[in-house]
């Protein structure tokens, strides 16, 4: 009696299983295309977009014959180098400050401005992409499906940081309770031309969440099945933890360009292709039509 109750559980749980399975789409997939950074600011700043490619796994699971949700991953295989430029920049604020033989809090102000038409910052990362999301396929010829998907990302930064690539920089102090103008004193931070500075760090770059969407074919080679889908998302937070309202801070505090932004968000396109093994399901009914390779006779 129990022998039979332990192999009815199996045969159950094998049949689940196999229902599982068979509704389930799982594809190696890579994604090349377009990646912008969009700051949103009121000084002059610009940001070179760059190159992407991916690699990953997209499992999908098809809850109705034409509708599923998915889950999966994407690396970024390289590592994009942004060109970020900040263009006639000129900035002055208010500071207090502490001398070491005067323990008295004087308020001074502070001047920063580039001498030269552009200031090129590096800014270098890379992430790696975790996306949920809705897809539903219906066909569309014979032998070939159209797909849709919707859905959200988390992007993890792996690596950001940056490097002040080229620059002039003017910087004053002045103090009213004086009078006084220092300038020209580079053991104060002090400079009427400073080109050969390249100061380096983390940006420091929150979690990117985003919006994305897909529209392709899938349609069957051989033992294969491939899809080719327009790849399009768009960033829903600010990527910046910490702003600043300066650009340099006295003394030789320097702070990265995005830094100074509202808000920066993150926006891709291209295309993206998926490569999966048919299961015998789908050869008998969805690609019963494939195109059969010599070795398949």
């Amino acid at each position: 009696m129990l022998t039979n109750k332990i192999y009815l559980t199996i045969l159950m749980v094998l049949m689940l299983l196999n229902a599982v399975f068979a509704q389930l789409d799982i594809r190696l997939t890579s994604a090349f295309g377009n990646i912008s950074l969009m700051p949103e600011t009121k000084l002059n700043m610009n940001v070179e977009p760059e190159n992407f490619i991916t690699v990953g796994l997209q499992v999908d699971y098809y809850i109705t014959k034409n509708f599923g949700v998915g889950f999966g991953g994407d690396y970024y295989v390289k590592e994009n180098e942004f060109d970020v430029i900040l263009s006639n920049y000129s900035h002055g604020y208010k500071g207090v400050d502490n001398w070491e033989s005067d323990p008295i809090p004087r308020e001074y102000d502070f001047t920063v401005r580039s001498n030269a038409p552009e200031i090129l910052e590096q800014n270098t990362m890379s992430f790696i992409d975790i996306p949920v999301s809705a897809v539903y396929t219906f066909p569309v010829l014979n032998n070939a499906y159209l797909v849709t998907r919707l859905g959200v990302k988390v992007g993890i930064p792996l690596k950001d940081y940056y490097t002040l690539k080229e620059s002039d920089l003017y910087t004053r102090l002045y103090f009213e309770e004086w009078d006084l103008e220092l300038f020209d004193i580079p053991a104060h931070g002090l400079y009427d031309s400073r080109i050969d500075w390249h100061p380096e760090g983390e940006l420091n770059f929150n979690t990117a969440f985003s919006i994305f969407s897909e529209l392709g074919i899938d349609f069957p080679v051989s033992f294969l099945k491939v899809r080719l889908s327009g790849y399009f998302s768009y960033g829903l937070n600010d990527l910046v933890y910490e702003k600043q309202n300066s650009l340099v801070y006295w003394r030789e505090d320097y702070n990265n360009i995005l830094s100074l932004a509202d808000n920066v968000s993150i926006m891709q396109y291209g295309v993206k292709l998926g490569i999966g093994i048919q299961t015998k399901k789908e050869m008998k009914i969805k690609y019963k039509n494939r195109i059969k390779c010599a070795w398949e006779d």
